[in-house]
Formats: C-alpha cells, structure tokens, sequence
C-alpha cells in the first residue's frame, strides 16, 4: 500500500493512493489495535477515529503529505520485538 497523507495527531491513521482511510495495526498500553479500514458516515461528515467522530474539514487540517510504502499482513521487526516481549512476560 502506498501512502500519501498522514495526520499531525493521529499518527497510525493513513490515506492511501485510492483516498480510503486506514488505521495501522499499534500498541497502545496493554491493547492491539488491529490494521482496519476506517469508514465514512454521510450523516456527520466525519470518520470515527478512536471512539471519537473526526469531521473531513479537520482531517484535511491535519493532513501533511508523505510518500510511504507500507506492507500490510506483515509484521515489521519492532512490533514482533514487542510481540514476542509481551508473550514471554508473566501477568
């Protein structure tokens, strides 16, 4: 996947080459966010982004444009670092 846009305060969310929005797969404290496609509601004009409505005029504020390749279903070696670190440790 070829990214374009990135956003100033949420750094895991994404626009690809074909203007769809994703959220990258993260930690976040004890929890996995998993890699998803983030949809559009008409009605708001807004993403719902960490359990928050994000209107499209304040993505595009936020917006700075990059020129990534990333590879999806993949994990890259710090997250299977991290992985292998939280597997090993005792709750």
């Amino acid at each position: 996947m070829i990214v374009i846009f990135r956003f100033k305060i949420y750094e895991n969310i994404v626009l690809n080459e074909y203007k769809e929005l994703y959220q990258l797969e993260h930690f976040k404290r004890k929890y996995t966010y998993p890699f998803k496609k983030l949809t559009y509601n008409k009605d708001r004009k807004a993403y719902r982004i960490y359990s928050q409505w994000v209107s499209l005029k304040r993505l595009n504020k936020l917006s700075y444009k990059v020129n990534e390749k990333i590879q999806v279903g993949v994990l890259n070696n710090l997250s299977y670092l991290l992985l292998q670190i939280k597997q090993n440790t005792p709750d």
